[in-house]
């Protein structure tokens, strides 16, 4: 025979989904950490490859899905071929 279930005590449920959720919050906070930190070295990275090839990387271009790069007098976006002389 299976037993009856037992009335819910708020109380427990309220201190539970805290837990709960306190437990998600963490998680979240440490994988926030861990993206900043990839894409730190990400950034020193691509500063790295970009100075060896005379080119700098500025600003994000307008179209907001990448950095402009500069070089030779010239910025030009990656992603949508925006190109201005400087």
């Amino acid at each position: 025979m299976t037993p009856l279930p037992r009335p819910a005590n708020r109380r427990t449920d309220r201190r539970t989904a805290r837990s709960a959720t306190e437990a998600r919050v963490a998680e979240l906070s440490d994988r926030l950490e861990a993206t900043e930190r990839d894409l730190e070295r990400l950034r020193n990275a691509l500063d790295g490859v970009a100075r060896e090839r005379g080119t700098s990387v500025t600003v994000p271009c307008r179209c907001g899905r990448s950095l402009l790069l500069y070089r030779e007098g010239m910025l030009s976006c990656p992603s949508c071929d925006y190109r201005r002389p400087v």
